[in-house]
């Protein structure tokens, strides 16, 4: 064998070795993109500008730190979840406590204090921030507020489902598989005021010092038509923004 003819194949397999490594590096992204696709962002908490009525925010209902602003920890991968995942005891942990292992939903969990020397009453807003690919068409947000019983919003129904149910809230969920376990938690929601605002709320009268617990819990609902083995590509790879804001009425 001569040398030159000797050199090329050297060339020749090293070319082949960087070929099957790069297959390799784009099947490990495929199967990384198709299963964890979905992008949830920071998910901001803040106070509107104010003067002499003042609201405060903290991690813990003892406020030994105050704030006016909180940003709870993303997820950077989640995959499709359903309402039976999301565990009873969900509001029982302060700050973020995000599903780390299975990455099915993002929790958050904070303090609001009326700092004001009189009783006052506030909106609370969630708007959202920034979305790409219509992730928002399959996500779920549920806010829990003291022992009040769970309100979980969602986009208004829309294709490919029939016509006649568009613009109509999603509704119930009845059995899913997940994760090899068969899980029914039927729940109703209520729509998105609109695009960008998920729900504005005129809060009752909150007393001097007296404080007001709040949950936030976000999945992306498997059940959802826009999340069907025939819709998941539409929204693989989306990212979420969201803020809720508080202002003194």
């Amino acid at each position: 064998m001569n040398l030159t003819k000797y050199y090329n194949m050297i060339k020749l397999k090293r070319l082949s070795n960087i070929i099957i490594a790069l297959t390799l590096v784009m099947s490990i992204l495929i199967i990384l993109m198709s299963i964890y696709g979905n992008q949830v962002g920071n998910f901001v908490i803040s106070i509107d500008e104010q003067n002499r009525y003042n609201l405060s925010l903290s991690e813990s209902d003892t406020f030994d730190t105050s704030f006016s602003r909180l940003s709870a920890e993303g997820l950077k991968k989640m995959t499709e979840a359903t309402y039976g995942v999301i565990p009873e005891d969900i509001d029982e942990i302060d700050g973020s406590h995000n599903d780390s292992i299975n990455y099915t939903y993002l929790a958050y969990t904070f303090y609001l204090k009326n700092a004001s020397p009189i009783p006052i009453s506030y909106y609370s807003q969630i708007s959202i921030i920034k979305v790409s690919k219509s992730v928002d068409s399959a996500i779920r947000i549920m806010v829990i507020k003291n022992n009040d019983d769970p309100i979980i919003y969602a986009k208004w129904r829309e294709a490919p489902e029939p016509e006649e149910v568009w613009n109509l809230p999603e509704e119930h969920i009845g059995v899913y598989d997940y994760f090899g376990k068969f899980i029914m938690k039927e729940y109703t929601t209520v729509k998105f005021e609109s695009s960008v605002t998920v729900n504005k709320t005129l809060n009752d009268i909150i007393n001097v010092q007296a404080i007001d617990k709040y949950t936030v819990v976000l999945w992306i609902e498997g059940m959802d038509a826009q999340c069907t083995n025939d819709t998941l590509n539409n929204i693989m790879g989306g990212t979420l923004k969201l803020e809720m804001t508080f202002s003194v009425v």
